[in-house]
């Protein structure tokens, strides 16, 4: 016999007496076992401001069903990054005579650092990705770990030359630290330790090396480039920039750089060239782009802090709060989150264990 859909029917069978129900067709079904993530769609958010929704993260089936029972461990990080920081150390002693500032390149804006910093003249810098810290060189030949929030050195070893005036990390998979001198001679520099050892002078086809104020990696090509000066350079303030072979030492010109005194160059994620000028400069302690293939210096925004010595470096924008919560009824919530440089392209990817992980939509990061 049938029963119209949705009703309770009931059998009874002639023997036995037993009894058969059928429940409701449409009944919902619980979720299956938890298997991938889900990052809800961001909105557009503000640089270096808590952003203005909570990020929320939903634990799924593999039909895409929230599995409401799950209380797992998420964690969150970035997906694509294309934001850039820079940091400018100048001066040396105490007070406003050293400084320690970030620069937001996509804004463009100086953050102010955390404290004035005492000690030596920060000669040449970079930023180690591994360790997520600053590598720095200072006038009384330490290599020294730099905190890039704080600004707070510590010495790490003495160098044993007179002081780099340039300092880059290679490409690869065992990457040297470079040093270069204000002669021109390289050096690899032992990034525990601090020991350099010499390599050798670097050379440029028809011309020579009068000095050298500046060295950084392209991590787009490996390729490394310096700052150098000329002999045959009618203002000592010009500076050339230049490829440099790391297993001969022969340097290529690229061009002269169009902006007279230029310090220190670093390279952000995406291979763009940053280039800082120092006091002695047209333009002192000023932030610029430079055309790696001619030269072209073009205006960032003036820093104008601190005394001698410039030195910049260059690393990936941060997101900051916490970054690990554990779910509630299947959803993770992130509140408070923050990225310190405006750029377009961002994601956020959700990870836990035994899960696939997910990733939000693009979403960007405005001045």
């Amino acid at each position: 016999m049938r029963f119209p859909r949705g009703l309770l029917s009931i059998s009874l069978a002639l023997l036995g007496g037993t009894v058969m129900a059928c429940g409701d067709d449409d009944a919902p079904t619980s979720p299956g076992p938890a298997a991938k993530l889900s990052v809800q769609a961001l909105p557009d958010q503000t640089a270096r401001a808590p952003f203005a929704s909570s990020v929320i993260v939903t634990i799924q089936d593999a039909s895409g069903n929230t599995v409401t029972s799950s209380s797992a461990s998420v964690t969150l990080a970035f997906g694509t990054n294309p934001g850039t920081m820079l940091w400018h150390m100048s001066g040396s002693g105490s007070g406003p005579n050293k400084v320690f500032e970030m620069v937001d390149p996509g804004t463009p804006v100086v953050i102010p650092g955390d404290s004035v910093l005492d000690g030596a003249e920060i000669a040449a810098m970079t930023y180690y990705v591994p360790l997520q810290l600053l590598l720095a060189t200072d006038r009384d030949d330490n290599l020294l770990s730099v905190n890039p929030t704080t600004g707070v050195e510590t010495a790490l070893g003495f160098t044993g030359v007179d002081y780099f005036t340039g300092i880059a990390i290679e490409s690869g998979a065992a990457p040297r630290l470079l040093g270069v001198t204000f002669n021109d001679s390289l050096y690899a520099v032992n990034q525990t330790t601090g020991l350099a050892a010499a390599l050798g002078r670097m050379t440029v086809a028809g011309d020579s090396i009068e000095r050298a104020t500046g060295l950084a990696t392209d991590p787009t090509s490996g390729t490394v480039y310096a700052l150098v000066s000329l002999d045959s350079d009618a203002d000592a303030r010009i500076r050339h920039l230049v490829t440099v072979n790391t297993t001969t030492y022969v340097a290529t010109d690229r061009g002269e750089i169009s902006e007279y005194g230029m310090a220190d160059i670093a390279f952000a994620a995406n291979g763009t060239l940053y280039g800082v000028t120092g006091d002695g400069g047209t333009n002192s302690e000023t932030l610029w782009t430079i055309n790696k293939t001619t030269g072209a210096a073009t205006l960032v925004l003036v820093l104008g802090n601190g005394s001698d010595g410039e030195a910049i470096a260059a690393g990936p924008a941060t997101l900051s709060g916490t970054l690990t919560v554990n779910a509630v009824n299947g959803v993770a919530t992130f509140p408070g989150l923050q990225i310190n440089a405006a750029a377009n392209g961002y994601t956020l990817t959700a990870t836990a264990a035994g899960l696939t992980a997910g990733t939000s939509a693009v979403f960007n990061v405005t001045p």
